[in-house]
């Protein structure tokens, strides 16, 4: 008798403590995938205006790196790859 008195405590406590979790993590869920928190992150770094910038320094060291790539592209600079990604 005991021990089903224990084991029933234990159960209403895991019950509370995974109640709570549940709805912690629910409300962090609901704030955390909205594309609203992404977008104003973005805004607040400056990473639409600095995305160009980034992706054409790896573009151009990808293309200074590796062999066999189209001697047009080797002859392009990293403003030429930046100007390109900024006007798409």
């Amino acid at each position: 008798m005991k021990l089903n008195t224990i084991l029933a405590g234990v159960c209403a406590v895991m019950f509370v403590v995974t109640g709570v979790a549940a709805l912690l993590l629910f409300n962090i869920e609901w704030k955390a995938f909205t594309s609203a928190a992404y977008k104003q992150a973005f805004e607040k770094r400056n990473l639409y205006e600095r995305t160009p910038a980034i992706l054409a320094n790896a573009l151009y060291s990808t293309v200074l790196e590796r062999q066999g790539i189209d001697p047009y592209l080797r002859a392009l600079t990293g403003g030429d790859w930046e100007t390109t990604i900024a006007s798409l």
